[in-house]
């Protein structure tokens, strides 16, 4: 009979420890699966943050393609009227036909640097603004992620003291085996 209530209280230590086991387990697993959130919001931040540094590489060169288009239009608007100034200097016919054609591909030249300023700087201006977009998205995902992180490692922080308390009462457990 001794044999039997020692048997059954073995057996009852031995399931109570098999169920603070599953516990503690269970609670591994969970700590496991809660970074993959994170790692999601992660990944959608560093994509992010690498079409935000596409955006400003091509920002930068239309800048500059921007600046050049600037450059050259001044330099083919001072270059006609420079021109324009020497048709009170021409004598003969041939000069002035030499000059009216000349003064006409600058105007062509001019114009046509016109339209490629004024599309260079079209488009500074949208990658401005998709720019600014982009930075928003980036800080609403970092601190999406910092959130994120802080709740895991609460979470964690808890789970971590449970399974500490489940070791605790598995060591008193096999103590009493």
């Amino acid at each position: 009979m001794a044999d039997n209530n020692n048997l059954e209280l073995i057996h009852n230590a031995l399931k109570n420890l098999q169920s603070v086991l599953k516990d503690r387990f269970e609670l591994e697993e969970e700590i496991e699966s809660l970074p993959q959130d994170l790692k999601i919001k992660q990944n959608a931040l560093n994509s992010a943050n690498a079409k935000y540094l596409e955006l400003t590489e091509n920002f930068n060169k239309a800048k500059n393609d921007y600046s050049t288009n600037s450059i050259k239009y001044d330099e083919a608007k001072t270059y006609r009227e420079e021109s324009e100034k020497k048709m009170d200097e021409i004598s003969t016919q041939r000069e002035y036909e030499a000059l009216s054609k000349q003064i006409d591909d600058a105007k062509i030249k001019e114009q046509s640097l016109l339209k490629a300023r004024t599309v260079s700087q079209a488009q500074v201006k949208e990658l401005e603004e998709q720019l600014a977009d982009q930075q928003a998205v980036c800080d609403s995902l970092t601190e999406e992620v910092r959130c994120e992180s802080e709740k895991i490692e609460v979470t964690i922080s808890e789970k971590q003291k449970l399974i500490d308390e489940l070791d605790a009462k598995s060591l008193e457990l096999r103590g009493s085996l």
